[in-house]
């Protein structure tokens, strides 16, 4: 399950960010990390505002083997040196090189605990075990109405490296509880790194905001864990004209949503009736749309106005069609686009199913501001950020 990403040597970077032409001195192409002020290609911190233009790639697994292979040549043949390989292995997603560097480590120190760990080995009674083993004997011995029992299994997995172990535990938990924190808390890490397989482009056309969750609401359900509220804004930041009483001051009220990718709606719900601006419905009162994509991942496209589906279950949609109208539905405050991307989570002996959300990436849009201020650089493809401002092409004129 866990796929992070490290520091890259400066041939690799070279590699990844070489094109036809040559790219500008703002072009980043690569498998960038964000920070709350721009983003990181390996070693290298590149501003907001001096990006041109942003392609977020796949981490390259041959490109990052040829580099394992420098490193073990060059490493000192100690305990510490392979652990220290083995980290940065684990860390950009080389399991097998992993595993041969802990194991280059037990020859040299057959008691090293974490070489062990590395490679799930416990240790009991002055001997170790593999941890597969005393896994199966902790999950029979668990007592499923004790959910903090289940969590503290999933925390021991990760200490002994049984990630897809710990995987299935914490789903079990969201399953049953899709706004257990600590569950949560616990499967972000292991989903962060999740590289998403569709590109889409913005479910809107025009100047939009992603308003910043500054009550973490978002991340009290695993559902919504990567949700972003988009606002329609003008050229001020504004997201209302007149006194903003009226639904109809709002920007976003009645805009056109649009799918973000080619797929199939799975669910379309718009009976609800939108709120007033400034009071919230309930939660399970907002109307949405959801499309499955490729590779079983799902869009979500919430709090759209009543009434105004321009789709069906089963309907076969393109990316760029409109699909509905932003409302003010449910719990939403304000009209906007709730979006998000999600897959679905099952767990043995449960008649229902939960939503998971995962990362994301745009494209197709130009970025104007970014953490509160301006910047300018197109969008080929990368994972939204909150407190963007986006402005999307209509896919009809591109403009």
């Amino acid at each position: 399950m866990r796929m992070r990403r490290s520091a890259l040597p400066l041939a690799l970077l070279l590699t990844l960010t070489a094109c036809a032409g040559g790219p500008g001195p703002g072009d980043v192409t690569g498998p960038v990390t964000y920070t709350s002020g721009g983003v990181k290609l390996g070693d290298k911190p590149i501003s907001w505002k001096s990006l041109t233009s942003l392609t977020e790639t796949d981490p390259d697994v041959e490109a990052l083997r040829a580099e394992y292979a420098k490193r073990a040549a060059a490493q000192m043949d100690v305990a510490g040196a392979h652990l220290g390989l083995a980290k940065w292995c684990r860390e950009n997603g080389l399991a097998d090189e992993a595993k041969k560097e802990f194991e280059a480590a037990i020859k040299l120190e057959p008691d090293n605990a974490t070489a062990r760990k590395g490679l799930s080995f416990v240790k009991e009674k002055d001997a170790w075990r593999d941890a597969r083993d005393v896994f199966h004997e902790k999950l029979d011995a668990l007592d499923p109405k004790k959910k903090g029992a289940r969590l503290e299994l999933a925390k021991w997995c990760d200490g002994v490296s049984l990630f897809e172990e710990e995987y299935g535990q914490l789903v079990q938990l969201l399953v049953d509880d899709a706004w257990d924190r600590e569950a949560i808390k616990q499967m972000k890490p292991l989903v962060d790194r999740r590289v998403p397989k569709t590109a889409l482009r913005p479910p809107f056309v025009g100047r939009w905001k992603g308003l910043v969750d500054k009550t973490y609401h978002h991340q009290l359900k695993c559902f919504a864990m990567y949700a972003i509220d988009w606002v329609k804004v003008d050229d001020k930041g504004s997201v209302f004209s007149g006194s903003g009483k009226a639904i109809t001051d709002f920007y976003s009220w009645g805009q056109t949503v649009l799918a973000a990718a080619d797929g199939t709606v799975t669910a379309a719900d718009d009976h609800w009736p939108d709120m007033p601006p400034g009071i919230a419905g309930k939660f399970d009162q907002a109307n949405f749309i959801s499309i499955e994509h490729e590779a079983g991942e799902h869009t979500d496209y919430g709090h759209v106005q009543q009434g105004s589906a321009l789709v069906k279950v089963g309907e076969k949609v393109k990316r760029g069609q409109p699909i509905a109208r932003a409302g003010n539905s449910g719990a939403a405050g304000l009209p906007h686009i709730h979006f998000t991307a999600s897959i679905a989570i099952f767990a043995p002996g449960r008649d229902h199913g939960q939503w998971l959300g995962i990362p994301c990436r745009f494209g197709e849009c130009d970025v104007v501001e970014a953490d509160g201020k301006p910047c300018s650089f197109h969008l080929n493809l990368g994972r939204p950020q909150e407190g963007w401002v986006i402005v999307a092409p209509s896919p009809e004129t591109g403009k």
